[in-house]
């Protein structure tokens, strides 16, 4: 009687717990409209190298984020600096960077604090799984989508 329990519970709840986060629409990879839209709803896009990791914390919601400095390897939309700090939470839908790697980078600026942010429910993702993204962005920058200010640098 435990064990059949202990089966249904799981079955009940390990679904809820794994739709914690619930982002407003699917991501579509391959899906050129949706790299387009999402070129055009981000305060910033461009490609970086993860070179330092802070974990924040806050009084009031007791719910950790992260700081991430990134050197800017290349830019489709957005500020034009070398390097950047994009936060994000370590709560469900939060996107925690690790201490090293490189990132293509979709990101907003929070109204609260004027920061950059990005979360799991943007594009962003590892350069090492962004190449036909990359080519895409690449290419609706030579068309004149979005308001981009396109550069590239390698170190």
């Amino acid at each position: 009687m435990r064990l059949w329990l202990l089966s249904v519970l799981t079955v009940l709840l390990v679904p809820q717990a794994s739709r914690a986060c619930s982002c407003d629409w699917e991501l579509r990879e391959d899906d050129r409209a949706a790299v387009a839209e999402a070129l055009v709803q981000s305060d910033v896009v461009f490609a970086g190298r993860v070179e330092a990791v802070e974990v924040l914390s806050t009084e009031k919601s007791k719910i950790e984020g992260q700081r991430t400095l990134f050197y800017v390897l290349q830019s489709w939309k957005g500020e034009t600096s070398s390097r950047m700090y994009i936060e994000t939470t370590l709560a469900s839908c939060g996107f925690a960077f690790p201490e090293t790697g490189e990132y293509l980078i979709y990101a907003y600026r929070s109204a609260e604090t004027g920061s950059l942010r990005t979360s799991v429910c943007s594009r962003t993702k590892p350069v090492a799984d962004a190449s036909w993204e990359i080519s895409v962005l690449d290419e609706l920058y030579a068309n004149g989508t979005g308001r981009t200010n396109r550069w590239s640098r390698r170190r």
